[in-house]
Formats: structure tokens, C-alpha cells, sequence
């Protein structure tokens, strides 16, 4: 089981994988009205790019030229936002935004921890929208939160660039297999199953990024001043004089 996440005197949460091969750090802050409003305004062409899989700190040409412009367009209004805010946001790179049921949510990342978070965004994303979509108030949805990824501490024996050096690590083993066929079998065996292992460690962090991260975000939240917003209904009756008495019954 995964342990608890633990919130330091910054309000930084941190929470590891079960494995404790990877510790997520990560703090809450209250967006600014304008970085909401771009939200708010490219909304839409935000979560389909995340539906489709798009990683946004590894964005260019091979994502294709209209849904990169389209994509493209959307992050930079909310950059601009970013970089306009009274807080100081602006070095900050947008990672993703809440799912449909709290949409107004966003996931932001430190530009140091971007290189080991572009190989595990998707698992990134995924804790962030869980936890946005159900916070630990009520389990209720998040509003206008932003959420920066401020470390990503990885064990050594798993790669900064994740899976992309997996598979090169399995091309490697392959050929150190072919090559030590004549040299012994013993250093070809030892390279697969260090391939094997990597790969392994890769996929299980994946997935156990996704409780971390979300553990972490809801720790967060609590660490900084937070309220619960309660809906009202608000209407006008009207009826005749002789059914007046019977009014105060139905607000009951």
C-alpha cells in the first residue's frame, strides 16, 4: 500500500508510489481571474487534446500542423495568462486541466521536474483530474485551483526519460543478446533481464503515479485556505390569496 502523503511547512505535499521508486511534490494555489478566465475560453480544445493523448510539454511537428496550431493556440493563451498574473506564475508550464466534471482546474509544472514529468505526463494527469474531480472536502468537485508539480524525484535505476529509454533499452539488450551469443550467453542473459526489469519498473511507476499524484494534489488543497461551496436554489412562487397558508409548508 501506498503511504500517506505528507505536507511540509511550505504547503508542498509529497506522496510516493508504492514502490517507492518515485516521490511527487506538489502545492495548491488559488488561480488568478484572468489564468481562469483563459480556462474557461479555450476549455474545450484543452481536454479533447488531453483525450487524445496529447502530451503537452512534448508538443511539435510530429503532432501534426492544424491540431498543433489548434493545441498550440489554446496553451499559449493560457502561458500569456500566466505570465500576466499578479503572482509570480509566469516561468510555470501548463501539464493539463480538470476533467469534465471540474474543468476549471489546472495542472501546472515546474521547469525542472519538466523533463522526468514529460515521460509520465499522462499518469501526471490523470492523478491531477481524479483529485480535482473529487476533492478531500465532501469528495466534492475543485474550482479554480492550479496545481504545480514542484519535484519528481525518481530512483536511479529508473530512467529521467522514461519509456522512450525503455525501448531503447530493449533495442540495446536485443543487440548485446546478438553480440554476447558468441561471447557467452551469461552477459546476454544478465542484459535482458536488466531490459526486462526497466521495463517493468517503468510500467508499475506509471500506474502508481496516478494514486500519488492524486494523493498529493488533495493533500495540497488542504494545506492552503479552502472553502466548500454550497448550491442554493433560489425561486418565486405565486399563488392565490386562499393557498397562502399552505406555503410555508412546501420550503420545508
Amino acid at each position: 500500500m501506498r503511504a500517506c502523503a505528507q505536507v511540509g511547512a511550505s504547503g508542498s505535499a509529497k506522496a510516493s508510489t508504492a514502490s517507492k521508486l518515485a516521490t511527487v511534490a506538489v502545492r495548491a494555489i488559488h488561480l488568478p481571474e484572468p489564468v481562469a478566465g483563459a480556462i474557461a475560453a479555450h476549455g474545450a480544445v484543452l481536454r479533447h487534446s488531453l483525450s487524445r493523448g496529447c502530451n503537452w510539454l512534448q508538443l511539435g511537428a510530429e503532432t501534426g500542423a492544424e491540431i498543433f496550431a489548434e493545441i498550440g493556440g489554446a496553451i499559449e493563451a493560457v502561458e500569456t495568462a500566466l505570465r500576466g498574473a499578479d503572482a509570480p506564475l509566469g516561468h510555470l508550464r501548463p501539464l493539463g486541466v480538470g476533467a469534465a466534471g471540474a474543468p476549471d482546474n489546472l495542472l501546472l509544472c515546474d521547469p525542472s521536474v519538466c523533463a522526468a514529468a514529460a515521460s509520465f505526463a499522462p499518469a501526471i494527469v490523470a492523478g491531477f483530474q481524479l483529485a480535482s474531480g473529487a476533492g478531500p472536502l465532501c469528495e466534492e468537485p475543485m474550482s479554480r485551483m492550479g496545481f504545480v508539480i514542484d519535484a519528481l524525484d525518481l530512483a536511479p535505476e529508473i530512467s529521467v526519460t522514461g519509456a522512450a529509454d525503455v525501448a531503447a533499452t530493449d533495442a540495446d539488450a536485443d543487440a548485446g543478446a546478438d553480440a554476447g551469443a558468441g561471447a557467452g550467453d551469461a552477459g546476454a542473459g544478465a542484459m535482458i533481464g536488466a531490459a526486462a526489469s526497466a521495463a517493468l519498473d517503468a510500467g508499475a511507476i506509471s500506474g502508481q503515479l496516478i494514486g500519488a499524484v492524486k494523493d498529493a494534489c488533495r493533500a495540497a488543497l488542504l494545506a492552503c485556505p479552502t472553502r466548500l461551496h454550497e448550491p442554493v436554489y433560489a425561486c418565486e412562487l405565486q399563488a392565490a390569496a386562499p393557498t397562502h397558508p399552505t406555503l410555508p409548508s412546501l420550503g420545508a
